[in-house]
């Protein structure tokens, strides 16, 4: 499953060539790619990445078992932000494994729906066990009652977490995976990142942005207060001007509150501005 939100356009050749190595190994059976757009407040999902073919509700239910799923995405547009995309998870997750490719280095996750996860290991004592079968330490910490935790499993394209993965779902010896717990109060309601970020004037917002990110994305950011704001035109002077930052440092401008892509202006990306503020972050760069 592709999640098609507008952040992971700069994701779209990466993914779409590691589907066509997995098909051209053969490594599995049979493989099916689906596409789920998540900008909206509720994900729909579809066979095909143009929105006319959308997927029957109960696809799941006709699905084989023994079938891993696994979700391209960074876990940072409208439906992963108000949860309600873990109403579909977690139906899913009665017929078969599911687990997420997170994008995003871990460093960064606290800027996405990840925030409101407790992050710890898995386990798995049953092979192709369901993922509510899997264990984790941190169950043991929570007063919640497992029935009411999600746990997803989170990879990389990391070749350790990919051969973790194949440990855990075998259930082979000393299997262990970074995997999510999210308790059911965290599948509504904003994720924290926004609430603490919304409202930090521009200064402030530069002076994160620059404590935190990675020099590789400090660069990147000044090149782009030289030019319009779109994908292309960005992902065209990455290249040109800094081609040795990748998908990874333009992922970090991108969630760190430094552009406002909710509001565009004439098909443009804006740097944000507070209204009170005569000066925005591109004249400050």
């Amino acid at each position: 499953i592709v999640d098609i939100s507008e952040s992971m356009n700069i994701w779209e050749d990466f993914i779409n060539n590691f589907i066509k190595d997995v098909e051209n190994y053969h490594i599995f059976k049979n493989l099916n790619t689906y596409y789920m757009f998540t900008d909206e407040n509720t994900p729909e999902l579809y066979k095909k990445k143009v929105k006319s073919f959308k997927l029957n509700n109960n696809w799941f239910k006709s699905i084989e078992q023994n079938t891993l799923i696994f979700m391209f995405s960074d876990m940072i547009s409208n439906s992963w932000s108000n949860g309600k995309i873990f109403s579909d998870i977690t139906l899913w997750q009665q017929y078969f494994n599911f687990s997420i490719i997170q994008m995003l280095p871990q460093r960064l996750w606290n800027k996405t729906k990840l925030i409101d996860a407790n992050i710890g290991k898995i386990s798995n004592s049953q092979k192709f066990s369901l993922n509510c079968k899997m264990q984790s330490d941190i169950e043991k910490m929570l007063s919640t009652e497992s029935s009411n935790l999600l746990k997803i499993t989170l990879l990389n394209f990391n070749e350790k977490s990919i051969e973790a993965y194949g440990r855990v779902i075998n259930s082979l010896k000393n299997n262990r995976i970074d995997g999510a717990i999210f308790e059911s109060e965290d599948f509504t309601g904003e994720y924290k990142f926004l609430k603490m970020e919304n409202d930090i004037e521009t200064e402030n917002r530069l002076k994160i942005f620059y404590k935190y990110a990675s020099s590789l994305s400090k660069e990147l950011l000044e090149l782009f207060a030289l030019i319009p704001l779109t994908f292309p035109i960005m992902k065209l002077v990455q290249q040109n001007f800094l081609p040795e930052s990748n998908q990874e440092h333009l992922s970090e401008i991108l969630i760190s509150n430094i552009i406002n892509r909710e509001n565009k202006v004439n098909g443009f990306f804006q740097f944000y501005k507070s209204e009170n503020e005569e000066e925005g972050i591109r004249e400050k760069l």
